[in-house]
């Protein structure tokens, strides 16, 4: 026990007694032995800083040791020294060092870890990366996101996607969005679209417009014939103003693709859903937005139905109220509110 103490002594007052020059010096031949014994001596900083780089520039696997366990170092500076040699080396240590350490909490260490993990696209890295995603340090599932947003791998689309959808914290969501839109994964287009209509976070919302606008396109793959709303003729001139501003919403969206206009009158009564679908099969179309318009005293209400022309079913439907000289702006309300809540 006494013999062990001493040893711990003697190395603890011989890195003590080395500089950071005799650090570089040894490095410079080769002696990288010398350099991992004074490391477990504890040594102050400057000297901690000179191995890392030092090990970082030797082809010296013993030092990976040393290197993950200064990449944890109290002081940034070590950490970044860490970091940036650990780059030159490979291998599971190596990987999970790194990945834990883009979750630290100094900016200039984290984004080093980040930029060295770019620098690989070997499937043992992505491995890493994907295992990252449950970490429970958000800023680390954050910054794999971020590098996998820059890699090409089968895999990686479909994480990005569930990180997207279901990340309880909103800098992961939007590193999974922005990923999505790096990647121009056209089939994360309608999610896209669901997240900037429905997230809470503004961030990620505003990321989400950002990335559909990158990937480009129509939203969904979906054809749609929009019909006049059923209304008695009286409010025949109400049922255009949503119809027409359906088309526009629609359109501006790039929901999808639009057929020509259906201006045919449907009347007040009847079975609106057989009619709608009779017409969606007329114009070959996969969607149909039929409506109603009706009044009460000065009240008008308008109501919008979305039905899937190949189940059959009513996939949507959306209504407002508004007082009867406000016609327009009510069209205007329940045509944004539609194609927002699209799903």
């Amino acid at each position: 026990m006494k013999h062990a103490s001493l040893t711990a002594l003697i190395l603890f007052v011989s890195a003590c007694a080395v500089t950071a020059d005799d650090v570089h010096s040894w490095g410079y031949h080769g002696q990288y032995e010398k350099i991992s014994r004074t490391v477990r001596g504890n040594p102050p900083e400057e000297v901690r800083v000179a191995a890392a780089i030092e090990l970082g520039k030797g082809d010296f696997a013993w030092g990976i040791d040393d290197l993950v366990r200064l990449a944890a170092d109290p002081s940034p500076r070590v950490r970044l020294a860490a970091v940036e040699a650990l780059g030159h080396y490979a291998g599971a240590r190596v990987y999970s060092a790194l990945i834990q350490r883009t979750g630290d909490e100094n900016a200039e260490v984290m984004r080093a870890a980040e930029s060295v993990l770019r620098t690989w696209s070997e499937a043992e890295a992505i491995d890493f990366l994907l295992a990252a995603l449950t970490d429970t340090n958000y800023r680390v599932r954050a910054s794999a996101l971020r590098v996998l947003g820059g890699l090409r791998d089968p895999r990686i689309p479909a994480a990005l996607v569930e990180r997207a959808r279901r990340d309880d914290n909103p800098l992961v969501r939007r590193a999974a969005v922005q990923g999505l839109g790096a990647l121009g994964y056209k089939p994360a287009r309608l999610l896209l679209w669901e997240i900037k209509n429905t997230d809470t976070a503004t961030e990620v919302a505003l990321e989400a417009e950002g990335a559909l606008g990158k990937i480009g396109g129509r939203v969904t793959d979906s054809s749609f014939a929009v019909l006049l709303p059923a209304a008695e003729r009286d409010l025949r001139d109400s049922a255009t103003l949503v119809r027409d501003a359906v088309v526009r919403e629609l359109g501006a969206a790039h929901l999808g693709e639009l057929a020509p206009g259906d201006d045919a009158p449907v009347a007040a009564s009847g079975d609106l859903s057989a009619l709608a679908l009779e017409r969606g099969r007329t114009h070959k179309v996969d969607q149909v937005i039929a409506g109603r318009v009706r009044r009460s005293g000065n009240t008008l209400t308008a109501t919008l139905y979305r039905y899937d022309v190949a189940s059959g079913r009513l996939a949507q439907q959306e209504e407002v109220t508004g007082y009867d000289d406000k016609r327009a702006a009510l069209a205007e309300e329940l045509a944004k509110l539609f194609v927002q809540r699209y799903r």
